[in-house]
């Protein structure tokens, strides 16, 4: 598809359930966090914890909980997520089921609150989201322009030639 994204690969079930040694657990409102540094699950739970109150006021699914805690899967570096992972460079953040796995750094609001949007957009629908996945991708595609910088913003509007998606 020209100006999107390769279709993605589905992660191996044996990394649904990470078991480490090393790695602590953050448990916040929405949200557990498991990986190998305190200081980077907290800055990754308070904005998960942003973006989650960003998606509920954009949706208006403010009031809406989910019966249990979203889990991110905060990998040392990139060379370990993809190793655990097996995707391209370019993914940054990938969701299975209510989980997100993702490693630290710059930039990765717009990549979580992608994917956080197709979590929560399924922990709402449920069995009626699969025929509403050109809406959840819609949604999921709106939230990830507004986390943007504006250069990538910028780029964004240069390739999606028939966008329909509003970036003002």
């Amino acid at each position: 598809m020209p100006g999107g994204r390769p279709p993605r690969k589905r992660l191996r079930p044996s990394l649904r359930i990470p078991m480490w040694s090393r790695t602590s657990r953050i448990d916040v409102l929405h949200f557990a966090l498991h990986g190998y540094d305190e200081n980077d699950m907290r800055n990754m739970s308070v904005l998960a914890e942003d973006l989650y109150n960003k998606i509920g006021n954009d949706a208006g699914l403010y009031a809406f909980l989910a019966g249990q805690n979203y889990t991110v899967v905060i990998y040392k570096d990139q060379t370990e997520y993809l190793q655990k992972t097996h995707l391209q460079a370019w993914s940054r953040v990938v969701s299975a089921g209510t989980t997100l796995y993702t490693y630290p750094g710059q930039d990765i609001a717009p990549a979580l609150i992608h994917e956080l949007t197709h979590v929560i957009f399924y922990a709402y629908m449920g069995d009626k989201a699969p025929p509403l996945r050109w809406l959840n991708e819609g949604l999921a595609m709106y939230e990830e322009v507004t986390k943007m910088s504006d250069s990538d913003r910028m780029a964004f509007k240069r390739t999606s030639s028939s966008s329909c998606i509003r970036t003002e």
